[in-house]
């Protein structure tokens, strides 16, 4: 059974705790993770994910409690929750591509140049050619879905449940979900998503349903990028094609959420787990950060990658 609301928990991270980590990846992240992927974008996307989202959210779970794993629902995946996840992330998709059509159309209509600025497939895929394309492909498909999930509906949502009604906690999640990637364009569909993610992790007791469901829209969306268009800046649908895309994807969805809610059975709240002592591997964690992020500014700036990206 899941604890009364508004009770204080010393056995777990509490809300303060985890949006203090939030707000300092928010400020960490267009410096740190910017300039990472500034001097590579495949493997400064993998930095980003592993550095700024998983372990932070990892090691602060550990502080209060040796299980982190097992309290963060990521234990043990069941092929049931992550099937349905995945396939509410490939349902979902022509709902968050709609949402995200009508604000770009908009954008380009009144800012063109703003639109360009945050062609995030373009900057991203666009521009990576070669067996580097395999790495982003791994840090989009994979790395993203698990470390973002891992820091947001992992640490996040069940820190601010303990204190809020799940409606509201998942609320409040998705929309730091959205503010985080900077990219006021895809901001509505990315609160979307992280209504959705929030649900199925709700409704299924395990962190693993929402990180299919966010690794099925990332490769749905990749793969429409590279054989469809080739180019995001494409011109809008009309406003009937996006509704009906809208309508579609709520009408994809919505049974297969009903059908994840129905088989929903609560699980026990992980026992109590003292914390152990982690001192050294934190260490260890944050001197290869270090390392590596001064390793790709300096293979970005012998390759003038800097230069280049700035140019864009």
């Amino acid at each position: 059974m899941e604890p009364p609301v508004g009770r204080l928990h010393e056995d777990a991270p509490p809300a303060g705790a985890a949006l203090g980590l939030f707000v300092a990846v928010a400020l960490a992240f267009p410096f740190l993770g910017g300039l990472a992927q500034l001097a590579n974008i495949s493997f400064g996307l993998l930095w980003t994910e592993l550095f700024l989202f998983l372990l932070p959210a990892w090691f602060l779970v550990r502080l209060f409690r040796s299980d982190a794993g097992a309290w963060l629902r990521l234990l043990r995946p069941p092929p049931a929750a992550v099937a349905l996840g995945f396939l509410c992330g490939l349902a979902n998709y022509p709902l968050t591509g709609a949402l995200e059509a009508v604000v770009r159309g908009y954008v380009v209509a009144h800012w063109p140049k703003v639109a360009h600025m945050f062609d995030i497939a373009a900057s991203t895929l666009g521009s990576v050619a070669g067996w580097q394309r395999a790495v982003l492909l791994l840090a989009v498909g994979f790395a993203a879905p698990l470390c973002e999930e891992t820091m947001f509906r992992g640490l996040i949502l069940r820190s601010l449940s303990r204190r809020l009604r799940p409606a509201l906690a998942i609320g409040i999640t998705a929309v730091l979900f959205g503010l985080v990637h900077y990219e006021p364009i895809g901001f509505l569909a990315r609160t979307e998503l992280g209504v959705l993610f929030g649900l199925l992790v709700l409704w299924t007791d395990s962190l693993w349903s929402s990180i299919a469901a966010h690794a099925a829209n990332n490769l749905f969306a990749t793969a429409l990028y590279v054989f469809a268009s080739g180019t995001s800046d494409a011109a809008s649908p009309p406003p009937s094609q996006l509704l009906g895309l809208a309508a579609i994807g709520v009408a994809l969805t919505a049974p297969l959420l009903i059908a994840i809610r129905r088989m929903h059975r609560p699980q026990p709240e992980p026992a109590a787990a003292a914390p152990r002592p982690f001192l050294a591997p934190a260490l260890l964690w944050l001197g290869l950060g270090a390392l590596s992020w001064l390793g790709l500014l300096g293979l970005g700036v012998h390759a003038g990658t800097f230069a280049h990206q700035i140019a864009r």
